[in-house]
């Protein structure tokens, strides 16, 4: 997987907690992880995000200023820990149902501009076999 290598990632600790989220932070990582995707992120990707999760009912009642907190709470857990980290411990956070609605949302972020970009289309390959998402569902979403 080209996006999801250990290349650059700091190694592990053995006395290290193991990486694991809520399943509110693995949907808000996964979106983060796809929102780097391309090497950028811009503030239309983050509204998007923001707007994206907000209306998922596991964020619902969730003030802004504390979406930003957990936005920024998760790029940071990306930093530290690396892409496939982030999305290995997310996939064991959701059920099944919620990775394939992970997968959605991610689909529709990249693919809101009307184009993807090769880096973007590749990351969207491994984020699917990561998350074990069946071909049919992920050609749907890819429209």
């Amino acid at each position: 997987m080209i996006l999801f290598n250990r290349v650059g990632r700091r190694d592990l600790l053995a006395d290290e907690a193991p990486l694991a989220f809520t399943p509110q932070q693995a949907m808000a990582a996964i979106s983060i992880v796809a929102a780097i995707a391309d090497g950028t992120v811009t503030d239309d990707e983050v509204a998007r995000i923001v707007g994206n999760l907000a209306d998922k009912r596991m964020f619902r009642g969730q003030r802004v200023d504390d979406m930003g907190r957990l936005l920024n709470g998760v790029s940071k857990v990306v930093q530290q820990h690396g892409a496939a980290d982030v999305i290995d411990a997310a996939k064991h956070a959701l059920a099944r149902e919620l990775r394939e609605t992970a997968f959605a949302l991610v689909a529709d972020l990249l693919y809101a501009g009307g184009h993807i970009e090769p880096r973007e289309k590749h990351f969207l390959d491994d984020l699917q076999e990561a998350l074990e998402i069946d071909d049919v569902l992920a050609i749907k979403n890819r429209g």
